[in-house]
């Protein structure tokens, strides 16, 4: 059952969305369907880095996952605070959706990135081994350093040698596999790789997948799901969340990192659409800037020319132009 939104609360969120330069330029009628379209869903969209945490924040939930996708039994697990220090005034500023310890000192890093992003193996690496370095303080032993795990949900694959779920990745000797520690160990959950549509016949990391993939489609709890995953489902319900959270995540959702997977695959947006009558109430030039704004972001993301063109409305030559700029 979807939720209703009062007169007021459109009002403010359309304020909201108005707060985007990229949308400004759409109708009311546009910015509406499109608040609507975010907001009245039964439930929120896990790959949402906002909804992702906020979920995560709990820290039942943190273990459960967690759990599942190591094979590891976790008593308890604690959280960190998700921006590391610096330790000079320049270095890079790192900031995590997910970092948590369990009850002997492991750290677990867990991320959700719904787009591929430049260097983004890096990225983990770096978060990793950030972790590593901040265990230490001056005069401690080596030995007190404890296991990091950085854990990240992909909706998107890289090439593999073999086609699985998970690909896990950790220090080994070359020639013989010997394993050099577990100091550092990064996990890849590439989502689109669940092949499987019936949660009755999934196991409990299918079931993680098929939940962040397929969540903010439900319109009720889907038939065999273990019961186990009902605190998750639960968690994720939109009418549970204040105006407040609604706006932080209505916020995420639009955000340049959130946008584009609007676009692709928010078809109900009607944002074409709204391109279309836009020009033919005279905005075509308002219009053109939104769409070229809109490639830009797309561009930055590594999405190809030919893609930028067809979801943009843009020629082949224009978006030619705008990456080579």
């Amino acid at each position: 059952m979807t939720q209703q939104l009062t007169t007021a609360q459109l009002k403010t969120f359309v304020e909201t969305v108005d707060q985007f330069e990229q949308y400004r330029s759409m109708t009311l009628y546009e910015k509406e369907e499109l608040v609507k379209d975010i907001l009245s869903r039964p439930y929120m969209d896990l790959m949402c880095d906002w909804a992702f945490k906020y979920i995560m924040s709990d820290m039942e939930n943190a273990k459960m996952l967690i759990s599942d996708i190591l094979g590891i039994e976790l008593n308890t697990v604690a959280p960190l605070p998700g921006e590391l220090m610096r330790n000079r005034p320049n270095d890079k500023n790192i900031i995590m959706d997910v970092l948590c310890t369990d009850d002997v000192g492991n750290s677990f890093i867990v991320e959700m990135q719904r787009k591929q992003k430049k260097d983004f193996k890096n990225r983990m690496f770096y978060y990793g081994a950030s972790s590593v370095h901040f265990q230490l303080s001056p005069g401690d032993p080596y030995s007190n350093l404890k296991p990091v795990y950085v854990i990240c949900f992909m909706n998107f694959t890289f090439q593999h040698d073999d086609d699985k779920l998970i690909y896990r990745y950790e220090l080994r000797e070359n020639g013989s596999g010997e394993l050099y520690g577990d100091q550092l160990r990064i996990v890849f959950c590439e989502l689109p790789r669940l092949k499987k549509h019936a949660m009755r016949e999934m196991d409990s990391v299918e079931s993680w997948f098929y939940l962040f993939r397929n969540i903010r489609n439900f319109v009720a709890v889907p038939e065999g799901m273990n019961k186990r995953y009902e605190r998750i489902v639960s968690a994720a319900k939109m009418p549970l969340l204040s105006d407040e959270d609604m706006k932080y995540y209505l916020r995420a959702m639009i955000s340049e990192s959130e946008k584009l997977e609007l676009i692709e695959d928010g078809r109900a947006l009607g944002l074409e659409e709204g391109f279309t009558r836009g020009m033919a109430k005279g905005r075509q030039e308002g219009q053109q800037e939104s769409r070229m704004d809109i490639a830009r972001a797309m561009l930055t993301d590594g999405l190809d020319i030919a893609k930028v063109a067809q979801y943009t409305g843009l020629s082949a030559e224009e978006v030619q132009a705008l990456a080579a700029k």
